[in-house]
């Protein structure tokens, strides 16, 4: 597994961590940033390939 799709993963079981603590704007916001960071990820492998 390269090192983009394993940061892929990583981000992704961080993100369902996050969503299933107890609402906090500490949570809000590390899910915000989470959730742009995975998606910034993603796009990066789908364009250039792992």
């Amino acid at each position: 597994m390269s090192d983009n799709a394993r940061r892929i993963l990583v981000l992704r079981h961080w993100l369902e961590h996050m969503e299933e603590l107890p609402a906090s704007p500490w949570r809000d916001r590390e899910i915000f940033i989470t959730a742009l960071k995975l998606r910034e990820a993603a796009a990066y492998v789908i364009g250039w390939g792992c």
